[in-house]
């Protein structure tokens, strides 16, 4: 596997770290631990793994295309969904990927945004694709058993906040050392001035 390179939205840290509890909860509960070591909830807007970007221009790309971008705000209310068949596994595996995640209600930002990024990065292709802003809680860990047992007992689940995203994070991790974070703030930001 290659290097992974994501662009990202984090919840600030008091959110984060109740988003992590319920994490937690729910890796306990259901005894599923794909997720748990994620000390970092968050969005994801842009995958660029599969891409030869070094992380430099990454920054400095990124860097310069902030500067068009102005805060706003996310919410998040409750748990919800998504069960995809894994193609990857063949017609005969059949496997699903089941996902139980925090909503994201978007007013737009965040798709405005993510447009951008893929336009920035000449990734036009990724347009076409199917886009749910989530914060993940369970990951392809459980089976249809687990997965509806789940949906269940979270379905009265009350969960609603709010936060103002002031700029964007990019992951990025080469398997053998830490995952290595840098903070792109909105507005005028040179990489050279984006804080670890």
């Amino acid at each position: 596997m290659g290097d992974i390179k994501v662009i990202q939205i984090r919840p600030p840290p008091g959110l984060k770290k109740e988003i992590t509890a319920i994490i937690n909860e729910f890796a306990n509960k259901y005894k599923v631990y794909r997720d748990v070591n994620n000390k970092n909830p968050h969005i994801t807007l842009l995958d660029l793994s599969y891409t030869h970007y070094a992380c430099d221009y990454l920054l400095h790309k990124i860097g310069r295309m902030a500067g068009d971008f102005r805060p706003f705000k996310v919410r998040i209310d409750g748990i919800a969904s998504f069960d995809s068949l894994d193609k990857e596994a063949g017609a005969i595996g059949k496997r699903h990927n089941y996902v139980i995640y925090l909503r994201v209600i978007d007013d737009g930002s965040i798709l405005s945004l993510r447009k951008k990024l893929i336009t920035g990065f000449g990734e036009g292709k990724l347009h076409y694709r199917k886009f749910v802003p989530h914060i993940t809680i369970s990951h392809k860990d459980l089976d249809k058993r687990g997965f509806e047992r789940a949906l269940r007992e979270y379905k009265s689940f009350t969960f609603r906040h709010s936060f103002t995203v002031k700029g964007l994070y990019l992951h990025t991790y080469s398997g053998s050392s830490k995952p290595y974070v840098r903070y792109i703030k909105f507005g005028r930001c040179k990489s050279s001035k984006c804080r670890r």
